[in-house]
């Protein structure tokens, strides 16, 4: 229902016609508040919109014009680490297909939990889920994006690009047992800035881990991403996680769902790299999609989702 303010009072507009049938009951009581409506002085809508909304609400009619109004739309909820990306391909998308995409950023936790009582049409995790959990709610898990976990130092004298770190190192920094930076782990690291390998944290370096990882031998798509082999792997490389029902509740929306996911991997990649995320090497999307093809089904057992999409 839409409305217009005039002179401080809120009009209620009904709407012209329904898009879902309630049966002659309710057809019945549509009529008579559209009597009941043309009827109303301008002076008395305000309080006879009132009156209207409690008699459509009591006989069921109220709720078909809620459901229909956002019919078409897309729930999400979990992660906060990719919301920014999610946000971005969401504006996007909308712009080219009109379809929204809603997604709450509330925590991997509080998203695994919608997804698992079915409150949302799909949920979000940094933390991939374990098969056993997967399969115990009957989900189906695939990674997004992926991001970078990059130390920041500020030392003075230090340029920017200039100290070099090993995993061990760094490690021992944030255990507490390396307690300057004049200790002799650090020393040996950087003499000259010219011994062993050195990697640079950029889109590269996590590409080149996200390629070097085994995603399809490992269930949901679960793979943790660190010291990944290759000597142009950042160490330090996660993926974020969705999570969609094999059998969801409303087909429709999980359908639309998977169109807004497989958009974000064709079209969204720019989008990604210029709020610093990492694009899926383009193995893992066509491996994602066959997945979504042979494992999401209506309860016919009809994939919602087709290859050629």
């Amino acid at each position: 229902m839409g409305g217009a303010r005039e002179g401080g009072n809120f009009e209620i507009e009904l709407p012209k016609r329904l898009s879902v049938a309630r049966g002659a009951k309710s057809n019945a009581t549509m009529t008579q508040a559209r009597a009941a409506w043309a009827c109303l002085s301008s002076r008395n809508r305000q309080e006879g919109g009132l009156q209207l909304l409690r008699m459509l609400a009591a006989t069921g009619v109220l709720a078909v014009v809620t459901s229909s109004a956002i019919a078409g739309d897309v729930s999400g909820a979990g992660a906060t680490f990719p919301y920014p990306i999610y946000a971005k391909w969401a504006d996007a998308y909308k712009k080219q297909t009109g379809i929204a995409v809603r997604y709450q950023s509330v925590g991997s936790g509080e998203g695994i939990k919608q997804i698992q009582n079915k409150e949302v049409t799909f949920g979000a995790s940094d933390m991939p889920l374990k098969a056993a959990d997967l399969d115990m709610h009957g989900l189906v898990q695939f990674p997004t994006v992926i991001g970078g976990v990059v130390p920041v130092v500020n030392v003075e004298g230090v340029k920017a690009g200039d100290l070099t770190l090993d995993g061990p190192t760094l490690a021992r920094i944030f255990l507490g047992e390396i307690k300057s930076w004049n200790d002799a782990a650090l020393r040996k690291l950087n003499p000259n800035l010219k011994d062993g390998k050195v990697v640079a944290p950029t889109i590269g370096s996590f590409t080149a881990a996200a390629r070097s990882a085994d995603w399809e031998a490992a269930p949901g798509f679960g793979v943790i991403l660190t010291n990944e082999s290759g000597p142009d792997s950042w160490p330090m490389t996660s993926a974020t996680f969705v999570l969609v029902h094999k059998q969801p509740s409303d087909p429709a929306a999980a359908a639309e769902a998977l169109r807004f996911f497989n958009w974000g991997y064709a079209k969204g990649g720019k989008l990604a790299e210029e709020l610093d995320y990492v694009p899926m090497p383009a193995n893992v999307v066509g491996a994602v999609r066959k997945v979504w093809a042979s494992e999401i089904k209506d309860a016919g057992g009809k994939p919602i989702f087709v290859l050629s999409n």
